[in-house]
């Protein structure tokens, strides 16, 4: 485990000494040494959500100079590189991230999940939502990705036991409800389509799909 950590770790050093050599970028030169590593973090994660992901990388790949162990950069790391559509990167560091925390880390799962969703990889993406939902069984978020999984794979049965359990959790939340009518249209419960969009019209009242749910719930026999 300690050889496989290393070498993702060595991947990311690499990069960095790539950027150096590439842009022939001295990066302290943009970001000062006085700046502390949460600076850093907060800076990095600004330029991530402005859409500027190689700079955000960049002050990630310096903030682990300031602690090569930090969690919170490798998981802004990980996002960035997923941003990227860097999906191997992103998971090699997630998958470090891994073995810095214990595998206690519910997000880092759901993280991992996310990538295998985007790529296609139902199967483990259902696996790893399987564990974030096992280490923080109180989040609606991981279940309502879970069910949207099962959607995908039309196991609707799956999706609905998914999405009933969200919805549990988190209720009167507008994209649980609407995902619960979909779906519940899907599996042709006239029943259960007619009492979540009833909780749906409640919860908001200005959803742009409730006149179409109207409609094709009333076809269902």
């Amino acid at each position: 485990v300690r050889g496989a950590a290393s070498t993702v770790y060595n991947k990311i050093k690499d990069l960095e000494h790539e950027y150096r050599t590439a842009r022939k970028t001295d990066l302290s030169a943009s970001v000062t040494k006085a700046q502390s590593l949460d600076d850093l973090i907060s800076t990095a994660r600004s330029e991530l959500n402005a859409g500027e992901q190689a700079h955000a990388e960049q002050i990630l790949l310096e903030a682990l100079k300031l602690d090569e162990h930090n969690v919170k950069v490798y998981n802004l790391l990980a996002q960035t590189y997923k941003a990227q559509g860097d999906y191997d990167h992103a998971k090699e560091t997630l998958e470090y991230l891994i073995q810095l925390t214990g595998s206690g880390d519910p997000g880092v799962y759901g993280s991992l999940a996310g990538i295998a969703k985007s790529r296609g990889d139902l199967h483990t993406a259902q696996e790893e939502y399987q564990k974030s939902i096992s280490l923080d069984p109180q989040n609606y978020y991981y279940y309502l990705e879970l069910a949207e999984v099962y959607r995908i794979m039309e196991q609707y049965e799956a999706a609905q036991e998914a999405g009933e359990k969200s919805l549990a959790l988190a209720p009167s939340n507008p994209k649980i409800l609407d995902f619960l009518v979909e779906n519940s249209i899907i599996l042709q419960d006239k029943n259960r389509a007619h009492s979540f969009l009833s909780q749906l019209v409640e919860a908001n009242p200005d959803n742009g799909k409730i006149e179409s749910f109207r409609e094709r719930i009333g076809t269902i026999k």
